[in-house]
């Protein structure tokens, strides 16, 4: 068998996804780490952002994975990415937020800010589970552009 955090899975195991299974596994082993209290390092603490959480709100657009939408209500963030993706965005460390998507399934994401030379969000930085263990798959989503 192949441990894979508290979780052992059968090498043997007879799946129709194959290694799809195992990944679906490690993710869900991830996501269940996630949700027991285990954060992810590389935090600075005591700082805040630069803008307001109004400011960080909008539609933002990558050619390649389409948009992204961070909404903003009574002070906090949310972020939307198509229909399966929907989370609550907390504020990290300088421009960059941590999102908790309500699915436990999918994996966490951080989103960093860029600003420009007079203070406004020039790009929207996506990367997925940046702290993922080295056997899980993740995705640099790149930058987004405003949408204006």
């Amino acid at each position: 068998s192949r441990s894979l955090g508290p979780l052992r899975v059968p090498q043997t195991s007879t799946s129709p996804q194959g290694g799809g299974y195992v990944r679906f596994i490690g993710r869900l082993c991830f996501s269940s780490r996630r949700l027991s209290g285990s954060p992810p390092r590389g935090r600075v603490p005591k700082t805040r952002p630069s803008l307001t959480t109004k400011a960080y709100a909008g539609g933002y657009e990558s050619e390649l994975y389409g948009k992204i939408e961070v909404r903003e209500q009574g002070g906090k963030l949310s972020l939307r990415y198509g229909i399966r993706f929907v989370g609550d965005v907390t504020h990290w460390h300088y421009d960059t937020f941590r999102v908790a998507f309500e699915n436990p399934v999918v994996n966490e994401w951080m989103v960093t800010f860029n600003l420009d030379d007079r203070g406004r969000v020039k790009t929207l930085h996506a990367q997925e589970a940046p702290w993922a263990p080295a056997y899980m798959e993740t995705t640099d989503l790149g930058e987004f552009s405003p949408v204006r």
